[in-house]
This record gives structure tokens, sequence and C-alpha cells, in this order.
């Protein structure tokens, strides 16, 4: 079993030999994070957690904040380490506004790292930018990866896959600027709005939520007065579930303080409604195939991503699986769930209407046609067409 309180004892005298320089704990959190994984036993983590006559600690993390639960296993000066369990991990694309190094103690994961360009202001909080995915990644148990400000930037959404999955950090405690990221083009501050607008802003989401009939106008108006911050959050919170019309009314209000960032926001929010699909896919599978597959088809941005997490021999075939046994489709859905295998052959939409009209009839697909090449072209599998 893994002695914490040894190990963060060890990083402690290592970086005060390094004079506490933050950009060189990356380094030397690494070299206490090597081989850990070894050492794990995860049956006697529980126990010993659940020991109601163990000494407690000051845990970092609150309650549902980050892991399920998150736990302090040591705070040194300047710096912790900490032991997540995961059940389901954060979907968001995040910097590290800190520094230090992660590793996968049982499980593993898949991780998104994106590059971004220079960032312009928008608003008091938000930024302007380009976001790229620079590669997505299996990362095995025993696997460690460094991050700081400088020599090893780290903007990326790290997606555990086996249930339950740990993971470790050792990291320092002082952050500096904690973003998230919306692609292609957006950051926000991953600290909630300031009062008072969090809470107009949450009394607006509730009434969203259950259709109450002054939402809409209710959300338009505060649009008109809102900085950017705050109307990508009223936007993502009413743009998924509007119709046409609703959208127009949207942007006329939005548009009045921002209509030169339609196109950014409007990019932002089509590609975070392919990634809450896939997560929310993801949070009811126990299978670590099937949760794989739909953890790659949320952050890929090309066929080549996928068969890279995947593995090219075997992406045809857990992707068929995935779509068959995941339970995906409801009775009734059988036209969805070919479109679904035809994007796993890479077929055109000429040869999946073409499929679709052989199996259920021309007319029914022709009055379809429409709902079927949006399916394709914005369903979760739509990706492996790119």
């Amino acid at each position: 079993m893994i002695d914490f309180d040894a190990v963060g004892a060890s990083l402690d005298r290592a970086w005060s030999g390094a004079d506490r320089d933050e950009e060189r704990f990356a380094d030397l959190a690494a070299d206490a994070l090597e081989g850990l994984a070894e050492d794990f036993d995860a049956e006697r983590f529980f126990d010993t957690m659940l020991d109601p006559q163990r000494p407690g600690r000051q845990h970092l993390a609150p309650t549902g904040a980050f892991g399920q639960p998150g736990f302090t296993a040591f705070h040194g000066e300047g710096f912790v380490l900490e032991v997540y369990v995961w059940s389901d991990s954060l979907s968001a694309i995040h910097n590290h506004p800190f520094c230090g190094a992660f590793t996968v103690l049982r499980g593993h994961s898949v991780q998104a790292r994106y590059k971004t360009s220079r960032p312009s202001r928008a608003g008091a909080r938000g930024q302007l930018l380009d976001v790229h995915l620079q590669a997505l990644e299996r990362v095995g148990a025993g696997e460690v990866h460094k991050f700081s400000l400088r020599r090893y930037p780290l903007i990326h959404a790290l997606i555990h896959v086996p249930v339950p999955t740990v993971s470790m950090v050792a990291r320092t405690v002082r952050t500096e600027g904690y973003f998230r990221y919306l692609p292609p083009s957006i950051a926000l501050p991953m600290e909630p709005l300031p009062e008072p607008a969090a809470r107009r802003v949450a009394l607006l989401e509730t009434l969203v939520r259950i259709d109450h009939p002054g939402a809409l106008q209710r959300v338009c108006a505060a649009l008109r007065g809102s900085d950017f911050e705050t109307v990508v959050h009223l936007l993502s919170t009413t743009w998924p579930a509007a119709d046409d019309e609703a959208r127009e009314l949207l942007w006329a209000a939005a548009s009045e303080l921002h209509g030169d960032r339609r196109e950014a926001i409007e990019a932002a929010l089509f590609r975070a409604r392919r990634l809450e699909e896939a997560s929310a896919i993801r949070a009811g599978l126990r299978d670590p195939e099937h949760r794989l597959c739909a953890t790659t088809l949320a952050y890929a941005e090309a066929r080549s991503h996928v068969e890279r997490v995947l593995g090219e021999a075997d992406t045809n075939t857990m992707l068929h699986a995935f779509i068959d046994d995941a339970g995906l489709f409801d009775a009734g859905e059988e036209p969805s769930a070919a479109i679904a295998h035809g994007l796993v052959e890479g077929h055109s939409d000429t040869a999946i209407l073409r499929a679709l009209s052989e199996q259920y009839g021309a007319d029914a697909i022709a009055e379809q046609r429409d709902a079927i090449v949006r399916y394709a072209d914005e369903s979760i599998f739509s990706v492996l067409r790119r």
C-alpha cells in the first residue's frame, strides 16, 4: 500500500531543496508519482478511507466538487497529494493554473489535449481564442503526466473509463487563471458567475427546465443587457431544446451587445451539444469498452482520432457492438441505429438514404430525408465522416 505520508515528506524535502520554485515542482512531482500504481491496493485504500477510527484530515476538494469523492492524502507546505475515486468524471476542458503531475492508480483514462492561440478579451472575464484538439490518447495505469504554468502548459479533459477508476495528483495550491474551454473559440472562468448575476441565471435556468410559459421572454430580456460570460451561460441552457423561431428570438436579444460574436458562440454551442450527448450516454454505461467508445466519440474531431484510441483494426467492430449492445436506441429507433452503422462504415448520405429506402420504403424515407441527414451531421457518430 502507498505510504502517502512518506511520499509527501520526500517531495517536501525535494522541493525545499529546489527553493520551492513552482516551475520545478512538476518534475519533482512526476518523480514522486513514478511507480506508485504498482503499490496501490484499491480495496485496502477503500477500507482505510471508510475506517471511522482513522484520524480525520482536512480535504481540499469539497464533497461533490471533484472526484466521487476526492481525498487529500497529504497537505504539505504549498502543495497537496490528492487521490480521486471516479464513477463518472468531469467532461469540462480546462487548463491547469497550478504546477504538478498526475497519474492513474487503477483503471485507465482517455485524455484530450488542446492547443490554443493567444486570447482576446470578451467581456469582463471571458476570452475568444482558437481551441484545437492536439491529441486524443489513452492513459494507462502508472503513466505520469506533468503540468505547469510555463514549462508544461496543459489544457485537457481527462475522462476515466472503468468504474471505478482511481487517479492521483501532486500539485501546488496557488492558482492563477483557471479557465474552462468551449471549442472551437471560447474560454470562460472555471469559477461560478459572481453574485447577484449567478442567482438570476439560476432562476432563469429553472424556468427553462420546467417549461415555464414566460421563460423565453425573460431569458431574452436578460440577454439584452448581459455580458459575454452570462450570455454564453444563458444560451447554453436555452439553445439545445429551442426551435428555429425561439433561436432567432434569442439571437436577436443577444446581438444587441454581442452580434459580432454570434459565429463563435453558435459553433461552441453546437460542439458542446455533441459532448453533452455523449457524456450523458457514458454516464449510464458500465461496460468499459462501451464507455471507451462514448468517450472517444465525445472528444474526437476526426475518424483518425477515434482509430488512434480504439485501435484502427478494432474501431468498426467496437463501434458496431456499441450501437447494438449499449442500449443507445429504444424500440422503434432502428432507422437511427442503421444510420449510425452506416457512419461507422464510412457511408455517404446518399448511400445511407438508399439503404434506408430499401429497408423501409422510398416514400417513408423521402419524408424523413432532412431529419436523417441532420442526424448524420449532428449525432455523436458524425465525427466518423471527418
